[in-house]
């Protein structure tokens, strides 16, 4: 029987990956899974999707890439506010990751977050 990747989880509410650490646990703590897999963040979520969707970062280089992802410009742990729109913009998963570990490579050196393996 093939081994289940533990690195990732895909799960269908979010329809992104959730990073875990090397013991696959999970890198977010429990109130911000229970916030990503709440109505009203799924329903917000929804809405910006469909009202703009495209990848925001790639449409700026030219490309028309769909969006699959709702980021938070300014991360909640830097105090970005969860539900404002002004605070959301669509991406693609590629562009998101990429946003992501420039993030956490400006945090990590800093000494505020560890950063995990992949």
């Amino acid at each position: 029987m093939p081994k289940i990747n533990t690195k990732y989880h895909r799960h269908a509410w979010e329809g992104y990956e959730t990073a875990t650490d090397d013991k696959g646990t999970w890198s977010q703590d429990s109130g911000m899974v229970k916030f990503y897999k709440s109505k009203p963040w799924r329903k917000l979520r929804q809405f910006i999707l469909s009202r703009e969707p495209l990848c925001r970062s790639c449409k700026k280089q030219g490309k028309y890439v769909s969006a699959t992802v709702v980021d938070h410009i300014k991360p909640i742990r830097l105090g970005g506010d969860r539900m404002s729109e002004d605070n959301l913009q669509p991406l693609c998963r590629s562009c998101h990751n990429s946003k992501t570990a420039k993030e956490s490579n400006e945090t990590n050196t800093s000494g505020s977050r560890r950063r995990l393996k992949r």
